[in-house]
Order: structure tokens, then sequence, then C-alpha cells
């Protein structure tokens, strides 16, 4: 409806006037600079060092007549430049291309209002004027035109890439950092804006880049041609630098580099420089079909260098290549397409397990089927994520999950050191020297002497069991709350998406669940429902080992050392742990039913078989 409304004429006042706004912003920042550079010329250096530049004004009693309030926004008062530029930002929020273009064009012809235009250069004004007491709206700038760009909106972008100074105003603001004022004191909130304007520039460029394709190669020529890559190489550098030293000062002062507020001011600092670098690197890619200076040339094969910047960036920097059919000459052809992307710092914790679980429990029935399947299983690899990486900021489940890799390949040696012993060390006693009238506990055929009696009696059953108990502690913190939220949602999955072929995805969130009695039973019935032993992990199978290890030690003395030998069943564990032999496994497990119909079919043949031999011979 408000779109509606803006294409009817009577709107013309109404956008005229957001763009006048600009443009009385535009001599308010001029008249502001005047002022600020009379104030700095006049004022007086105290020895205890430079003042802000706020507090230079203030001194000046430039605030004077001001409420405290609004000392912050001193000079833009009358324009509110950058509640215009939210305004026109919240217009376009989400890509929405019709508004993207009737902020360009209203169909008017010389009527026409370009608002799209006037930000662009907005910024260009607003870059030769830089200051702590604008850079602010510098930064809302870009984010409203990376607004009016992205989707793509093709005609924005042509629009704004044809304005000669717009790329250079980047330029300028890449490589100054503005802080020329002599005497005033630039404040760490400063630098802080300046990062996040520079991260703002960064998405805009990607924005401009978006859509960009060899049959259309207006904006990667222009950006080639006219950006200073060498500079954003340099940028993308001191990004890193930043992020590095912050993370080395965090480590000193002893804090915990994965909390949350910290992790999310390491992550901004990260962020920038990765949008940086995935400009360069789609830019990389129309580099061969034009022709670039030495400069621009050295600047991009930066990128395939080896420093300490360049490798992380390019190791958490993903790549996707789309295939798509463009029309050409009134014919289709197809155009490979590269698309980067950061890899998000939570894929760190994606195992080959959770790689494998997708392989194996997605059905592949039919397309919306397996869709449905495919969504789900992200769901619950994303928990699987999320839960890793809550395991790894405690210390307490970061050691036992660090423990558990060592206890898992040490079980196995356990095990087989064990059964060998039992193979070389165990004896029979011959039938003849057991006295016939003797108990059942005294007539059995086994014995240990000596060392052998320590180490299978005491030695290796404790250990045995010790290794096991760890086993059942580690799954119990590392697997068993997905397991948990499994059950639950197959359960909601049944309840809500029963008999339906048709692609559907309802969200499950396991804490709207009431905490009763129910709930808590329901657990517990999950948690025993997790018993496919075949996969060689799961709970059944861990408390049953755990359980028979304590039998076994417990009911093993001089007399009664038979249940020594029931430690061979921890063997199985080998067979699934192996890759090959548990596809064999999965594959008689999850088609038993077929195997049992063959079975069965094999039986009645070899019955029908022997009928026919019956009556013939």
């Amino acid at each position: 409806h408000f779109r509606n409304a803006l294409k009817h004429h009577s709107s013309q006042n109404f956008l005229r006037q957001l763009k006048l706004r600009m443009d009385i912003a535009c001599d308010e920042i001029r008249e502001q600079d005047t002022i600020v550079q009379q104030v700095v010329a006049t004022a007086q250096i105290e020895a205890d060092g430079k003042p802000t530049l706020k507090a230079l004004l203030t001194k000046a009693n430039m605030f004077e007549d001001l409420p405290t309030s609004d000392q912050g926004d001193f000079l833009q008062d009358s324009s509110c430049v950058e509640h215009v530029l939210l305004f026109l930002q919240m217009l376009c929020v989400g890509h929405y291309l019709p508004m993207q273009n009737l902020l360009r064009s209203q169909g008017r012809g010389e009527g026409n209002i370009d608002l799209v235009t006037a930000v662009a250069e907005f910024i260009v004004e607003l870059e030769a004027y830089c200051s702590p007491l604008n850079i602010t709206i510098a930064t809302q700038a870009f984010e409203t035109l990376t607004e009016l760009l992205q989707g793509p909106c093709k005609s924005n972008i042509n629009t704004v890439i044809k304005i000669p100074s717009f790329i250079e105003a980047i330029n300028h603001l890449l490589r100054n950092d503005h802080t020329s004022l002599e005497g005033v004191s630039y404040t760490n909130d400063y630098f802080e804006n300046l990062q996040e304007l520079r991260a703002n520039m960064a998405n805009t460029i990607l924005a401009m880049l978006e859509g960009a394709s060899f049959e259309n190669m207006g904006a990667p020529q222009t950006l080639i041609r006219s950006l200073d890559a060498c500079e954003i190489v340099e940028c993308i550098k001191k990004l890193y630098m930043k992020w590095d030293n912050e993370r080395s000062k965090q480590e000193l002062a002893g804090l915990d580099s994965d909390d949350n507020h910290i992790a999310k001011l390491n992550e901004e600092v990260l962020n920038a420089g990765h949008a940086y670098y995935i400009a360069l690197k789609t830019l990389k890619i129309f580099v061969s079909f034009l022709s670039v200076d030495e400069k621009a040339m050295s600047a991009f094969s930066a990128l395939n260098e080896s420093s300490p910047a360049m490798d992380y960036f390019r190791a958490n920097t993903g790549c996707l290549e789309i295939s798509r059919e463009i029309s050409h000459h009134k014919s289709l052809r197809s155009e490979l397409l590269r698309i980067y992307f950061p890899i998000p710092k939570i894929c760190s914790r994606v195992t080959h397990d959770m790689k494998e679980k997708i392989v194996f429990s997605v059905d592949r029935s039919n397309d919306a089927i397996r869709l449905r399947d495919f969504v789900s299983c992200v769901d619950d690899l994303y928990f699987d994520m999320k839960y890793a990486e809550w395991l790894h900021k405690h210390a307490f489940t970061r050691l036992v999950v660090r423990l558990g890799f060592w206890i898992n390949r040490g079980y196995f040696v356990s095990i087989f050191v064990l059964n060998i012993a039992l193979m070389v060390l165990l004896n029979w006693k011959s039938p003849n020297e057991s006295d016939p009238d003797a108990s059942w506990n005294e007539r059995q055929h086994l014995q240990l002497e000596g060392s052998s009696k320590i180490v299978l009696q005491m030695a290796l059953p404790s250990i045995q069991l010790i290794f096991e108990g760890a086993m059942l502690i580690y799954y119990v913190i590392a697997n068993v709350p997905g397991v948990i939220r499994r059950g639950f949602k197959c359960e909601f999955n049944s309840e809500n998406l029963q008999g339906t072929e048709e692609f559907q995805f309802q969200q499950f969130d396991l804490s709207l669940y009431p905490r009763d009695v129910y709930f808590y039973c329901s657990i517990v019935r999950h948690l025993f429902a997790d018993c496919n032993i075949t996969s060689g992990q799961c709970f059944v199978w861990r408390l049953f080992t755990f359980v028979l290890a304590l039998t076994i030690n417990i009911n093993v003395n001089d007399v009664n050392q038979l249940p020594l030998i029931f430690y061979s069943i921890l063997l199985w564990e080998v067979f699934p742990r192996s890759k090959q032999i548990g596809y064999v496994l999965k594959a008689i497990s999850q088609g038993g039913t077929q195997l049992l119909s063959l079975a069965g079919m094999i039986l009645i043949t070899s019955y029908w078989f022997a009928v026919v031999g019956f009556l013939i011979f």
C-alpha cells in the first residue's frame, strides 16, 4: 500500500523533501567542517594532553545554546539526514525489488526523483568532511545504499556504478583514517565507528557484485579498473592483525575468547576482512577477461600468497559453483558462476560422523521426502554443532571431550590386550584332578597362578572397568542430549507430518515441552530406545558393557575365574567401528525385512524341491 501511495503523483513533494534533506545535510556538513577548522585553529593545547573534538567544541561554547540531549547532533538537527537514510533503508528491507526501483524512478520522465543517486552523491560529498561528528551518518548512508542495491537490483547497481566519483570516495575512505586535525585526540569509539564504516563499505562493494556474470560485466569492470585493490589487501591484513593482537591480549589477560561478548567483538573485526577478501576473490574471476594494470594484478595475486592473514581467510572461505542457463543472441548457453562465502566458525564442530549421519539418514523415496528429510537432518546437524560448541566452552566438558578422544582409542587396545592375555595366560585344569564330590565352583576347569593371576584377575579387569565407565560418561555427555532431542523430534514429526508426501517442515522446539512427569519418563524411554548396536555407539550398548565389566570384576575371585571369558563379548565393537564392515552391518540392519523375505523364499523353494524329490525318487 505504501509503495502504491509513493507511485501516486501527489507523493512527488514527499520524495523531493527526502532528497532535499540530503542536500541540506551536505550544506550543514560543509558549515560544520568550517566551524571545526576554526575552533581547532584557535584552540590552545593544554599540558594534560590533546582534548577530543567534542571537548574542544564544548570549551569554545559551541553547545551553549543546545539542550544536553542534542549536543551529540551538533549542526545536524535541521536535516535529520540520518533518520531519512534509515527510513529509505527500511523501505527496501528484505531486498524488496519494486520499492528499490521506485526510489530510483517513479515513471514520470523528467519529474523523477532519483533517491538512489542522491544517496550515492551524498556519500561522495560526505567523504571529504568525514569526522567523529558525522562518521555514524556515513555508516548509515552505506547501509542504506547496500539495501538499495542488494537482491540484486541491477538497475540501481548500473546507476551507482556510473557515478564517476563514487568509487574514488570509497578509495579515499580506505586510505585515510581522517585523523588530520592537529591537536585533537581521537578516541577508541571513533576508530570502532571507522571500522564499522569500512565493514559497511565492503558490504556495498559485494552488493554491487551481486548478479555479475560474463554477460553483465559492467560492475566488475568498473570496480577492477577504479577500486584500489592494493589498499584493500592492506586493509585485509590490518584487520587480521588487529584480530590477532586482540586475541593475544585477551589470552594474556586470562579472558575466554569463546565468551559470547568477546567472541562477538572479535567476529566483527573478522567479518569486515572477510567481506573485502570475498570481494577481491569475486573480482578476480573477471580479471582474465579484462585488461588490468600491473599494480591491480599484483593485488589480486596477493590473494594466493602465503601470509597469516591470507592463509586464514583462504581456509575459512567456501565456494559454490552454480551452473545456470543465460540468453545469448536468442540462444541459451550454460555459465558457471562461483559464489564465495565465509565459513561460519560453528562449522569447525562438524565431524565425519555427523556428515555420514546425513548420508545414511535421508530417505530418497521421492523429491519431496528427500528434501524434507535433508532439511530435518540439517536441523539436527545444527543442534549437534551448537551442542559441541557448548561443550567446548566449559572446562569440565572440554576436558571430557579431549580425554574421550584418547579413551576411545585406548579402549580398543585394552580390549585386545585383555583377550590376548586370556588366550595366553588362562590354563585349563585336567578333569582327573578335580574331586568328583567337589562343588560347582570347584569343578571349573580354569586356573590362574602367580603373575598371571595378578594380571588377569585384578589389573586388566580393573583397567577395563575404568575404560567402560569413562566411555559411558563420555557418551552420556557428548551424545545423549542429541539422542533425546531426536527421539522427541521423531514423535513430533510422526504426529504432524504423518501421511504427507509433499514438502512440509515444521520447526521443532524442545523448550516448549512442559517439564512434567510424562516428559521425564519420555526421556528415559528415548534413552533406552537408543539400542542400535550395529552403529557401535548407543546408550544401551555402553550401559551393557559397563554392567558386564562391573559384574565380571565383582564375581571373579580365586575360586571362580570363569566369568573372565565373557570379556570376548566386547570384541563385537570392533565390527561396527570398522568402516568397511560397518557398511555391511548397516546394509543388513536397514534391509533386514528384505533379507528375512529372501530367507523365507529359499526355505519354501527347498521344501518344494524336497517334496518333488520324495515323490519321484
